[in-house]
């Protein structure tokens, strides 16, 4: 009997247990109707439970959701062992399933805010998946997205094995395909905030492509712009084989041209941020350069501003 106390006394032990309905009803009326049962012990939740706020279950020891759950606010599943998820599960905010082993999603899968899935094992999205938010899958291996796929936030794929993108893809945040095996662009697709290309294989951009964000071309292989080129936001192009701008390039912010091989510059070329031509081959500058922002020309060969030359930054030399 003494042995067995001191091996019960030395011995943790961690209950694995489950609340009770009304238990976790007094938990949220004491938390304005979110439940924070993150890094309990509980395996699984009670049928028909409803959480009108959020439910933080991230790093806990659950392995079911309910079939009947709804949460009016965010869901956080992160580094749990989930690995499905039912079918009337409703979420009406973001939910974060980064770390757990989730693999597919069923069809008709319906988030309303934002859905995290990097660092899960999916590889692949449902037919009529609907995301009220941005949706993001950095780290995972997948390797196709549904035809006519919208996402109304940003749509994440930086570093994904992904070499494709769909037919009629809309996402009306940001698209980020840095460090993805992507060669082109679909002709009509629709990206109403950035589009971040840095770092992948693609050699062209279609005539008249519209950005309505930055557009981010650092360490591509494109060697020559678009026709009719605009872009709303910043146009990056460090560390590409760019030797030449179009005349009729619209950049409405700044405009990145460091260590390129470009030698010279359109006339009457307007840029609305700050243009940064440093360690370029560039000897002048053109007639009737307008840069609203800073002006970089460190470690050019540049010796002589243009009398016309309008600046309302700094110039760096």
């Amino acid at each position: 009997m003494k042995n067995n106390k001191n091996f019960q006394k030395h011995t943790k032990i961690k209950p694995i247990f489950n609340y009770t309905m009304k238990y976790l009803e007094i938990l949220m009326s004491e938390n304005n109707g979110n439940l924070d049962l993150s890094g309990k012990d509980i395996i699984e939740l009670p049928d028909g439970l409803s959480v009108m706020g959020d439910l933080n279950l991230c790093e806990a020891k659950i392995t079911k959701i309910p079939e009947n759950l709804s949460v009016y606010g965010c869901l956080d599943l992160r580094r749990t062992p989930i690995r499905d998820l039912p079918k009337n599960l409703k979420i009406f905010g973001d939910l974060d399933l980064r770390g757990t082993h989730i693999t597919t999603l069923h069809n008709n899968f319906t988030v309303g805010g934002c859905l995290d899935l990097r660092r899960t094992h999916i590889t692949k999205l449902p037919q009529n998946l609907v995301i009220g938010g941005s949706l993001d899958l950095r780290f995972t291996n997948i390797s196709q997205l549904s035809d006519n796929l919208t996402v109304l936030g940003d749509l994440n794929l930086s570093e994904t094995t992904i070499k494709k993108l769909p037919n009629n893809l809309t996402v009306c945040g940001d698209l980020n395909l840095n460090k993805t095996q992507i060669t082109e662009l679909p002709k009509n697709m629709a990206v109403w905030g950035a589009l971040d290309l840095s770092n992948t294989p693609i050699i062209e951009l279609q005539d008249n492509l519209t950005v309505f964000g930055d557009l981010n071309l650092q360490s591509t292989r494109i060697k020559k712009l678009p026709n009719n080129l605009t872009v709303f936001g910043s146009l990056y192009l460090s560390g590409t084989d760019i030797t030449e701008l179009p005349k009729r390039l619209n950049v409405r912010d700044s405009l990145q041209l460091s260590v390129t091989p470009i030698i010279y510059l359109p006339s009457n070329l307007t840029v609305y941020g700050d243009l940064d031509v440093c360690y370029t081959k560039i000897r002048s500058l053109p007639k009737n350069l307008k840069v609203f922002g800073d002006l970089n020309l460190r470690n050019t060969k540049i010796r002589k501003l243009p009398d016309n030359l309008m600046v309302t930054g700094k110039i760096i030399e």
